[in-house]
């Protein structure tokens, strides 16, 4: 139940929260109270208790085998592209579907 509170929490610690463009009366109507958030925090963990536990238990038996279970992202190639062209052309390169795409289109329509 913790689990998804803390990550929002996380969220909204890092994640840029500024609404200076937006305004205050909209912005009023579009945020929730104190209560009212209580009310969708509670609503949202009765409906995903089931599935909170099952994550909890997850992590709790991987801990007690010594494994800890990480996703492991795959990282993309860095580069920089002298034109739009030469990014979609690499783009289509790397997904192997250079033979499915017309490049002279493709060339026409970024140049």
């Amino acid at each position: 139940v913790w689990v998804f509170t803390s990550l929002w929490q996380e969220y909204l610690e890092t994640e840029d929260t500024d609404f200076g463009d937006v305004d205050d009366d909209e912005l009023e109507t579009l945020l929730l109270n104190e209560e009212e958030t209580k009310q969708k925090a509670k609503i949202w963990h009765e409906q995903n208790d089931g599935h909170l536990r099952e994550i909890e238990e997850k992590r709790e038996l991987a801990k007690k085998l010594g494994k800890v279970p990480r996703k492991k992202r795959k990282k993309r190639k860095r580069t920089d592209f002298s034109s739009p062209y030469d990014a979609a052309l690499s783009a289509v390169q790397d997904k192997n579907i250079a033979q499915k795409i017309n490049l002279k289109a493709l060339e026409d329509l970024c140049s």
